[in-house]
């Protein structure tokens, strides 16, 4: 896909992926597995950590797709975006989350 490059209307961006048909897709299929998990016995608060390491995770892989053609590099170097770093941080915190509540929050 090409879009529109903002710093020159007049001309188009380097090809990418279609990371929005990859978004939806992944999108349903983790939609489904959580209406799976939702009908499942499981501890307070999981779910929602859960959700933001996995989130963390998707635009982490995505963001790989997407920098250089519709995002800038932060540190080019090492071919990082802001969206990498926050993507980073996500995961850990949501897997820092669901250690703390398999430990202090019963199974219900």
């Amino acid at each position: 896909m090409r879009f529109q490059d903002e710093r020159n209307p007049n001309f188009l961006t380097l090809p990418s992926h279609p990371v929005q048909i990859y978004g939806t897709i992944l999108s349903l299929l983790y939609f489904v597995f959580l209406v799976w998990w939702e009908k499942r016995p499981r501890r307070d608060g999981a779910m929602f950590y859960a959700h933001v390491a996995f989130y963390g995770l998707y635009r982490g892989l995505v963001e790989f797709l997407r920098a250089g053609a519709t995002s800038d590099y932060l540190i080019p170097s090492l071919h990082l975006t802001l969206t990498h770093i926050i993507s980073l941080l996500m995961v850990v915190g949501g897997g820092i989350g669901l250690a703390w509540v398999k430990r202090n929050r019963p199974v219900v």
